[in-house]
């Protein structure tokens, strides 16, 4: 795909051109923010996952104040150590916050820390999809951004009902939150690559 978007001008879906640098990482932008879609489909099933529905509940408040803070800690730490870093930083916190979920919903604060790790994700799928265009695609910002943000709005309407089919199918969240989990990895893995692949 990659190839044929850059070299192929009969399939060439986007105006991508293999000579302008700040469009080279096309790819691995739609596909890390796909992948943070999946997550933020998680923090609604919180009640269902806890030990009890007052845990739940709580689970999803945390959640919600670790996302408005998510945003001003991410763009802070922009600021500070750089774009990719700071998104990977983050995708740490939020696929630790859902290993946390897999192997300790049980325990209450287990739920809450991983609840809380995984409300981070709000901020990184907010404000990633802005920092990384700006910095990928340059001048053309403005053009592919919107599609970037689609990728991560379908992704998340997506993964709400492959969530809790995968519920439905297994009566547990384990394969759902394995699954999610592996996705972060890859996402994180996308944005480091989109900042070394030449």
């Amino acid at each position: 795909l990659y190839s044929l978007w850059n070299n192929n001008s009969r399939f060439r879906v986007l105006p991508f051109h293999s000579t302008d640098v700040c469009s080279q990482y096309h790819p691995w932008l739609f596909h890390r923010n796909g992948r943070d879609g999946s997550v933020t489909a998680v923090p609604q099933h919180f009640p269902s996952m806890a030990a009890s529905a007052s845990i739940g509940a709580l689970m999803v408040s945390v959640a919600m104040v670790l996302n408005t803070a998510g945003k001003i800690i991410l763009g802070t730490i922009s600021d500070k150590i750089a774009t990719t870093k700071s998104l990977v930083l983050i995708g740490i916190l939020v696929t630790a916050g859902l290993l946390l979920l897999l192997f300790g919903a049980g325990h209450t604060i287990f739920a809450l820390s991983g609840s809380g790790m995984i409300g981070l994700v709000y901020g990184m799928s907010s404000l990633g999809p802005v920092l990384l265009s700006r910095k990928l695609f340059c001048d053309s910002y403005d053009r592919y951004y919107p599609k970037v943000a689609l990728v991560g709005t379908l992704s998340n309407a997506l993964f709400t009902t492959v969530v809790g089919s995968l519920y439905d199918l297994s009566g547990s969240y384990g394969i759902s939150l394995g699954l999610v989990s592996c996705l972060t990895v890859l996402a994180v893995a996308m944005v480091i690559l989109s900042d070394r692949v030449k």
